[in-house]
C-alpha cells in the first residue's frame, strides 16, 4: 500500500480514536448506555483500522523479503565469483539494515 494510503488510515484512526475516547469519558461520567454503544462502535472501527495498518506493514515487509530473496537467487546463479562475494556482503548488509 502506498504512503498516501497509510496517511489516510492514520488520519482516520486519529479521528475515530478521539470519538472513542470522548464516548468513553462521557459514559464514565454520565453512565448513559448510548455512550457505551458509541464507544464500542468507535473501538471496533479503531481495531479495524489498526488491522489494516498492520496488514500494510506486513505486506511491505514481505515485499522487501521477496526482493532480497530474488537478488540472492540471482547472485547465486551468476558465475563471476570475484564480484560475487562483494555483492553477497552488500546484500547481507542491506538485509541487516532494512525495516523488516
Amino acid at each position: 500500500m502506498s504512503t498516501a494510503y497509510t496517511e489516510i488510515l492514520n488520519k482516520l484512526y486519529d479521528k475515530w480514536k478521539k470519538k472513542r475516547d470522548k464516548a468513553y469519558n462521557t459514559y464514565q461520567e454520565a453512565g448513559i448506555q448510548r455512550y457505551n454503544r458509541e464507544y464500542q462502535d468507535a473501538d471496533d472501527i479503531c481495531t479495524a483500522i489498526e488491522m489494516a495498518l498492520n496488514a500494510d506493514n506486513a505486506h511491505h515487509a514481505m515485499t522487501e523479503l521477496r526482493m532480497f530473496k530474488d537478488r540472492a537467487t540471482k547472485l547465486r546463479q551468476e558465475n563471476d565469483s570475484s564480484s560475487k562475494q562483494h555483492d553477497i556482503e552488500m546484500l547481507l548488509y542491506e538485509l541487516a539494515n532494512c525495516d523488516v
